[in-house]
């Protein structure tokens, strides 16, 4: 979905991530940005995190994952977690 990028995230914040959401971790996040039929969306509700995509996963688990732009082709995610069931549909219509 995206060209050549880099991802990186926060260790510390990935650490959080896998204790809150069910040991989905920041890493899982990055097939979600070469998943073809992934949805980006932008967050007004967040400044710090204002873009969210959600795609498929490297096990085929629909993820979404909030993230920013920290630089020319550099990707920085900043939270990921299993979509909801709403999501899940809505992912699906598109």
């Amino acid at each position: 979905m995206m060209n050549t990028f880099r991802i990186q995230y926060d260790e510390t914040s990935n650490v959080a991530n896998l204790q809150q959401h069910a040991g989905i971790s920041l890493a899982d996040a990055e097939a979600v940005f070469y998943d073809e039929g992934a949805l980006r969306l932008h967050d007004h509700d967040h400044d710090q995190q204002p873009w969210i995509i959600m795609g498929l996963d490297a096990t085929r688990r629909l993820l979404v994952a909030a993230y920013t732009h920290a630089g020319p082709g550099v990707v920085q995610v900043t939270g990921a977690r299993i979509a909801s069931s709403h999501e899940a549909r809505q992912y699906l219509e598109n």
